[in-house]
């Protein structure tokens, strides 16, 4: 019997608008209402994931930073968290500063960048539109360098945006050379680059002992990398239609939409809907 559905946000849960279609919203909360809980497990801090946990009204422990960060958003406590070393994010600032590629990172109530780019400028936009509970924290840093050496806050990740994967593959091997820091890919041309010893899978495990619920009792829905050992402990891994090699390798269950809509497919072939 299935307890907890572990859900991705991006590429996952949300469609090209970055929002919870209205269908899957109404199968969540009907779930939800029958006692099985919801998890959300993404590469987002809180910060920028808070909008969708309170449209679903959650009160589950949130996975963030690809399982870099447990959080209770209810009580504000942070359950599980790996941040950067200052040196090291020093390190990894300067080597993207240098190439000249694009990045953002985050602390846990705030996303920092040098400019409005990206997923931060539409963030940006969003906010005037939310709630104000809703609104994200948004904090532009002239030279991340300074901000490293004078007012260094703690980070749990870094995004960098590539040009080629040419370019990603040469930052990936020099990021994986540094102890204690590791890399993977979200998203097409993308790297999140963090603390090692972090995936989304050894945190759903850290959840459903606080929850005291069993992997054998939690199904959870991916499509990329980082979602690849959440997919492959779940009791049931799902893998959307369009997710990578690595995450269709692990799974129970390979979706044929491929897009967000790969989510319902799946609550519908895991559970009874005909009194629902």
């Amino acid at each position: 019997m299935i307890k907890l559905v572990a859900l991705d946000l991006d590429g996952t849960l949300l469609d090209a608008e970055k929002r919870i279609p209205v269908a899957i919203k109404s199968r969540l909360l009907a779930l939800k209402e029958k006692g099985v809980k919801i998890v959300l497990a993404t590469g987002r801090t809180f910060e920028s994931a808070k909008r969708y946990y309170y449209e679903l009204e959650l009160d589950t422990p949130f996975i963030g930073c690809n399982g870099g960060l447990v959080y209770l958003p209810a009580r504000k406590q942070v359950v599980f968290g790996k941040v950067f070393d200052q040196d090291d994010f020093f390190y990894v600032a300067s080597l993207l500063t240098e190439l000249q590629v694009y990045y953002q990172f985050y602390g846990l109530d705030c996303i920092y960048a040098r400019e409005l780019a990206y997923g931060v400028k539409r963030w940006k936009c969003e906010n005037a539109d939310l709630p104000e509970r809703w609104r994200m924290k948004i904090e532009l840093v002239d030279d991340p360098l300074i901000w490293a050496r004078d007012s260094y806050r703690p980070v749990y990740k870094i995004l960098a945006r590539f040009e080629s994967e040419a370019q990603m593959a040469s930052v990936r091997e020099a990021v994986e050379r540094m102890r204690g820091l590791d890399s993977v890919s979200s998203f097409a041309n993308a790297l999140d680059i963090g603390p090692d010893q972090c995936n989304k899978g050894d945190a759903l495990e850290r959840v459903g002992e606080m929850m005291q619920i069993s992997l054998d009792e939690m199904l959870a829905v991916g499509d990329n990398d980082n979602d690849r050992e959440m997919i492959e402990k779940a009791g049931i891994g799902i893998a959307m239609g369009h997710a990578s090699d690595a995450a269709k390798a692990v799974a129970n269950q390979c979706m044929d939409r491929e897009d967000c809509h790969g989510v319902l497919q799946a609550l519908n072939l895991n559970f009874d809907v005909s009194n629902e």
